[in-house]
This record gives structure tokens, C-alpha cells and sequence, in this order.
């Protein structure tokens, strides 16, 4: 393995914060065998020039490790401070998170909240409230929704403009960006911006057609809104060529239904995609295909993999968020995501700021390239293909050592005899003993879709790639 820059990556996680650890040492214990290794094996050169880089990056690290700290006390305390001020309103205090946007207004007392999952919004306050919504209000309110932007979400966001601004004041590895300007609704509906306001007023008595006025209990608490599906009016609808699943749901199997592995034992199949692969994508992918098809060829990777792995993290939020944090398609953590995949892109780590995550571009970007990392570096001698695909997915969603603890099961987070043991197996054999001995019920959850997902698009750009 070629190993020469120092393995001080830390672990890209979208799981729960309960799996989230010092990931400079979980990798540096799972990648100490390779190192020795390296270095029992290498001229003396090599020697003394890993020892001049350590003792050169040594302060870097650790100025890395304490911004890194800083940017998480001050998203913690920026996050428990909203969500302290939301409890005040609300006895269930909805925040962002993956597959849902959620914006208070009027003192708290007003939510809107788009679930890209589900397919649906609502505009809810408390029901005893005087800052309720009756028919034109709700119009009012629906007409200012159909005209956000990625951009105006992104300075809406109370918890991510505070951290924004301490990075920008206080770390001097932080790595700001351009947030996208496209209409949330609009380009998730129908691909990207229209530019007509006719389809905007369709767009909008299409909504207010389908919208109802609902009262319900939540947690204790009478909540009034108004909801309406977020599907696209017929007369506005894309290509009937569209498969018919196209909210992407995954029937979960016990074991992949179809392989990912070509005739030539590769798992890459589609580098492009052409027009006549995009007819068979629902509209929300559309703005997004320029930068899977870039990074595809910059990483090595296949569009089938990077749509999976957006379609599992976020399904398509351009906004998405959690509470770790991680932000955007890939749900990018900037704690995490920085050292290996940041060095690859930028030539140094950097500490990324919401505003740099939001830019889908720069999010795809980034999480191509770790997942790089993870198939061609870290799980480099898993010999068989498919058997290096499942751990590289694992890893994505839980961390390098934790998919070592699994194939050795619950040996330990080093990956050498972890990859003994991969090799010592058939694909079919380690998909199991990762769906058996991954440590989170999340991430099983985790390999089981995107695997499935693969396959699934892999099947939609069958017989459409000439």
C-alpha cells in the first residue's frame, strides 16, 4: 500500500453523534500496523524524511485538532441556545436535519417546514396563537416560499450563521464558500429555475388547490397548519420517462439483490451522465448531475455510487443538516470530513464552514473524495472488488474502525487483520458479517440502502448508455 503521507485523516460520519470519537486516534490506531510496516520495510531516505513530516505537521495537527474543537463548542452552544428559545413556543421544537428544512419567524410561533422525504410541507403555529394563518395569509406565506433560495435558507439558518461567524473571527484553517442562489421548491420539482413567473403561479394555485387546513395534538400541544404534498402539476410534470419510483424509495432485502461489479470485475460503470440517462431521473437530481459527472472522473468513482450515497444521506436537500453537524447533500461534517478528504482537494486540511458545505459542488466534492480515500486507500488490499465496495460504504457512514471491529468481529479497529479477514472470504460472505457485526443498527440500515440504491440506478441507465 502506498501509504507515504501520514494516515491523520479523521472519519467522515453521518451516524449518530454517540458514534462520533476522537477520529485522529481511531484511525491512527487502525492504520499503526501499516505505518510500522511502511517503515520497517523502507530505506533509510524514506525514514528520515517521515520523521522531518512529522515533526513538521506535528503543530499543524494539533492547531487543526483545537479549531476543530472551537467550531464544535461554538455550533453546540449556537444549536442548544435555538433550540432553548424553540422550547419556549413549542413542546416538540423541530429543528433542520437531514431530509427536512425547518424556518421559525414571528417570535417562534410560526414554522415552516419542507420534508424532501416525505414530499410534503406545513406551515404550523400553536393553535391558541393570535399569529395563526387564515387562507390569504397562507397564500402570502406560500408565495415567499416558492421564491427561497438555497442562499437566503443558508442566512435564515440562526445556528449555522453564528458558527459562520465565529470561524470567520476565530480559525485561521476555515474554508468559506458561495452558497447556491437556485429556488428551493422550484428546482427540486422541476430540475432547475424556470426564469418564467407563469410557472411560479402555477406552481403556487397548484399548492393552494392541494392544500388543507389541519388541527392536531402534538406532544400535548393543539397545533394548527396548513399542508399540501410537494409533487409537481401535471401541466409542469418532466418526461413521463421517469421511472415510476421516483421518491426513491428502497424495498430493504436481507442481501443485494443485483451487484454493482461489471463483466470486467470493476465496480464502476457509468463515468457520464447522458440525456438520455437524465429521462430517467426524477427532477430533483437534475441540478446536480454536472458536479456527479465532474467529480466522477476527479475521483475515480461512478455516478450510480455518488446518487446512492446523496439519495440515502439527505434524498436530494440541498439544505440538509444534522445535529453533529453535518451539512448539505453528502451530509459533510466539518470536524470529520476535513483532514484526508480537505488535503486531497486543497493540498493542507481545512476546518469547512457551513457556507462551503451548502455550495453543492463543493459538497459533492468533498464527499467524493473521501469516499476515494476510503475504496482506493484505506481498503486498498481488500483484493475482491465488491467485498472492498461493502467496506468502503460502511466506512462512509461509521468510520474506518468500526468496519474493522466488524469483520474481525469485535477484534479490534486495526485494519490489517481486518482486511485478512475480508480476503479470506467471498463479497456475499463479508456483506454479511457487516450486517451482522457493524456496531449501529444506523449503519446496517445504511449499507443495506445504498447498495440497493446502486443497484437501482444502475438498472435506470441500463440500455441508455450509448
Amino acid at each position: 500500500m502506498k501509504y507515504a503521507s501520514f494516515l491523520f485523516s479523521v472519519v467522515l460520519l453521518s451516524a449518530s453523534a454517540s458514534q462520533a470519537q476522537e477520529a485522529f486516534d481511531e484511525l491512527e490506531s487502525a492504520t499503526s500496523e501499516f505505518e510500522q510496516q511502511e517503515s520497517e520495510g523502507s530505506a533509510s531516505g524514506f525514514k528520515e524524511y517521515k520523521q522531518r513530516q512529522q515533526q513538521g505537521f506535528q503543530s499543524y495537527k494539533q492547531k487543526v485538532r483545537k479549531e476543530f474543537a472551537a467550531y464544535k463548542k461554538a455550533h453546540d452552544n449556537a444549536h442548544d441556545d435555538y433550540r432553548k428559545r424553540i422550547t419556549e413556543v413549542w413542546h416538540d421544537p423541530l429543528v433542520s436535519s437531514q431530509k427536512q428544512w425547518v424556518k421559525y419567524e414571528d417570535d417562534y410561533r410560526l414554522r415552516t417546514l419542507i420534508d424532501f422525504d416525505a414530499e410534503k410541507v406545513r406551515i404550523s403555529w400553536p393553535a391558541d396563537s393570535a399569529k395563526g394563518l387564515d387562507r390569504n395569509g397562507f397564500e402570502a406565506k406560500l408565495s415567499e416560499l416558492l421564491q427561497l433560495t438555497t442562499k437566503q435558507a443558508f442566512e435564515q439558518d440562526e445556528v449555522a450563521q453564528k458558527v459562520e461567524a465565529f470561524g470567520k473571527e476565530n480559525l485561521s484553517t476555515f474554508e468559506t464558500g458561495q452558497v447556491d442562489k437556485k429556488p428551493v421548491i422550484e428546482t427540486f420539482l422541476l430540475g432547475s429555475e424556470s426564469g418564467n413567473p407563469g410557472v411560479r403561479k402555477k406552481l403556487r394555485e397548484h399548492f393552494m388547490e392541494k392544500a388543507k387546513r389541519v388541527e392536531e395534538a402534538e406532544h400535548g400541544q393543539d397545533v394548527a397548519s396548513w399542508e399540501f404534498p410537494l409533487e409537481t402539476p401535471d401541466e409542469l410534470a418532466p418526461s413521463k420517462s421517469v421511472a415510476p419510483d421516483s421518491k426513491g424509495a428502497v424495498a430493504e432485502s436481507e442481501s443485494p439483490e443485483a451487484t454493482p461489479v461489471t463483466e470486467d470485475g470493476a465496480i464502476w460503470h457509468t463515468r457520464v451522465i447522458n440525456s438520455k440517462m437524465v429521462e430517467t431521473l426524477p427532477s430533483r437530481v437534475h441540478g446536480f448531475i454536472n458536479a456527479i459527472n465532474d467529480k466522477n472522473a476527479e475521483f475515480d468513482l461512478s455516478a450510480e455510487l455518488i446518487l446512492a450515497l446523496i439519495e440515502t444521506e439527505s434524498a436530494f436537500n440541498p439544505m440538509a443538516k444534522s445535529h453533529i453537524p453535518a451539512y448539505g447533500l453528502m451530509q459533510i461534517v466539518p470536524k470529520s470530513a476535513g483532514m484526508d478528504a480537505t488535503e486531497k482537494v486543497f493540498g493542507k486540511a481545512r476546518v469547512l464552514s457551513p457556507s462551503y458545505l451548502y455550495n453543492s459542488g463543493n459538497n459533492i466534492e468533498i464527499g467524493a473524495a473521501y469516499f476515494n480515500i476510503l475504496y482506493y486507500r484505506y481498503f486498498e488490499s481488500v483484493e475482491d472488488p465488491l467485498s472492498r465496495l461493502y467496506c468502503a460504504i460502511s466506512a462512509y457512514n461509521t468510520g474506518p474502525g468500526n468496519v474493522a471491529k466488524a469483520l474481525t468481529r469485535g477484534g479490534g479497529m486495526r485494519l490489517k487483520p481486518a482486511i485478512q479477514e475480508a480476503n479470506a472470504m467471498a463479497p456475499d460472505e463479508v456483506y454479511d458479517r457487516l450486517m451482522n457485526h457493524l456496531p449501529y443498527d444506523e449503519t446496517v440500515h445504511y449499507l443495506r440502502k445504498v447498495t440497493d440504491r446502486l443497484a437501482k440506478y444502475k438498472s435506470r441507465f441500463a440500455g441508455a448508455d450509448n
